[in-house]
């Protein structure tokens, strides 16, 4: 996966080059038959100060729009990471976008969830 290439680029972005991190991707999948949500997460670092930060990837060649359902989606998405990993840090969102991310009331509602 390409994230991984560039890490190290993404935690200096991040200003947690200095902070010990496990770096890796994350995935839930429902067995046949089951109710609920699976769940994929492009990278995850996880932090040793007591937070998680869980990014989504979005390759654009122009500004990427977040829209609610998007935003809905990252919901869910991390309710299944808390649900199977149980973790006791907090998580937070991080987008990272090829060419930035639109400035929307959608942003705001994702940033501040």
């Amino acid at each position: 996966m390409v994230c991984f290439k560039h890490a190290n680029k993404i935690r200096r972005k991040l200003n947690i080059e200095y902070i010990a991190v496990i770096c890796g991707d994350w995935q839930y999948q429902l067995e046949k038959n089951s109710k609920g949500n699976g769940a994929q997460i492009d990278l995850v670092f996880d932090r040793e100060d007591g937070c998680t930060m869980l990014c989504e990837i979005k390759y654009n060649d122009k500004l990427y729009v977040v829209t609610k359902e998007f935003v809905e989606q990252l919901k869910r998405k991390k309710a299944v990471y808390r649900e199977k990993k149980r973790p006791k840090k907090q998580i937070f969102w991080v987008l990272i976008a090829a060419n930035r991310a639109s400035e929307n009331q959608y942003l705001k509602n994702m940033v501040y969830q």
